[in-house]
């Protein structure tokens, strides 16, 4: 039986999370484990990852709607739903979409065991993060007729954060980006600004510091918004495994917080560190370099993904797999 694998360049912890790689043969989803064996057979109609031990899936209802379950790691249905779509579980919530008629829309949220805990109210939700998730609420016959502001709510669907804002990120590390009239600063779960509204772009917090542009320049404060690496660079990233990749005078690097340089880069392509390597592009293929900037998996892929678990998903012309820290596919298929 032949499997296809669903190779995509996206966030890597989704496609890693609870050890099941997905794989799909014609148009049916299943799942292997990190060692290469099938664990659920194709059976799934619904490309989902596995998050809190739950995967989503849907089924037709009157051919032109859909019911959502959820399922274990084994494959076996957790609990079946009567919405028409859902999210994935983020601390041990999942939003869920009610749909009467054509005019009433509406996201809420279920705990891991199916129950509604938070009534479907929202015309739009985000995920869960540090215990607050983002909502819009917009008229029901005109959605477009008034502007639609953001607001958070906790875990049991109070409204913490009233609506205000125009945009706004999810929480991360205690801090969320909002924007208000093309100006982003930073609130904490209390709903208080801390960080004030003064920049033109901001990221979401990755391991202490965010990165912010102002006047065509981007740099990286810490949760208090102290400048800790001035506002110089014309490019930059998010830090991950303490380094971030940034561009300053037209040539890309990696820096550590105190903007030290790790590695100067003259690859094509990098992506970011994520357990100690990299991956890069030479001469049309893709391999992986440590942060010494030494070769450690030859470029020989046409695509990969970063490495989790000591996992990477990674294709070449002929074959497409998942391979080991040595390079290796572990698991692998012809494309054809």
């Amino acid at each position: 039986m032949k499997y296809f694998l669903i190779l995509t360049i996206s966030a890597a912890a989704q496609l890693f999370s609870q050890q099941r790689l997905l794989i799909e043969e014609r148009g049916q989803y299943g799942y292997i484990d990190s060692l290469g064996s099938v664990v659920i057979a194709p059976e799934f109609n619904t490309r989902s990852h596995f998050s809190e031990g739950k995967a989503r899936q849907t089924k037709t209802r009157w051919l032109v709607d859909n019911e959502t379950f959820f399922v274990n790691p084994d494959g076996s249905t957790a609990f079946e739903t009567h919405y028409n779509s859902a999210g994935d579980f983020s601390e041990g919530l999942a939003k869920v979409l009610d749909v009467s008629w054509a005019l009433w829309r509406y996201w809420g949220f279920i705990d891991s065991t199916g129950k509604e805990v938070i009534k479907p109210e929202y015309s739009d939700a985000g995920d869960f993060h540090n215990g607050m998730a983002w909502v819009v609420k917009r008229p029901i016959l005109f959605p477009g007729s008034e502007p639609s502001y953001y607001g958070f709510i906790n875990t049991v669907g109070q409204l913490v954060v009233n609506y205000q804002y125009d945009f706004v990120g999810d929480f991360s590390e205690g801090r969320a980006m909002v924007m208000l009239k093309g100006v982003c600063g930073f609130i904490d779960t209390s709903g208080a600004v801390v960080i004030d509204l003064q920049f033109d772009r901001a990221s979401s917090f990755s391991e202490g510091l965010v990165r912010v542009k102002k006047a065509g320049k981007w740099g990286y404060i810490d949760r208090t918004g102290t400048t800790i690496l001035p506002l110089d660079f014309e490019e930059a990233r998010d830090f991950s495994d303490g380094a971030a990749l940034v561009k300053s005078d037209g040539k890309w690097k990696f820096i550590d917080q105190e903007g030290a340089v790790i590695l100067s880069v003259d690859h094509q392509d990098v992506q970011f560190f994520s357990e100690g390597l990299v991956s890069f592009r030479e001469n049309g293929k893709y391999g992986f370099m440590d942060r010494s900037g030494a070769v450690k998996i030859a470029p020989k892929f046409t695509g990969v993904q970063p490495f989790l678990n000591g996992v990477a998903a990674a294709e070449t012309n002929e074959e497409q797999g998942y391979i080991n820290r040595s390079g290796e596919f572990f698991w692998k298929q012809n494309k054809k």
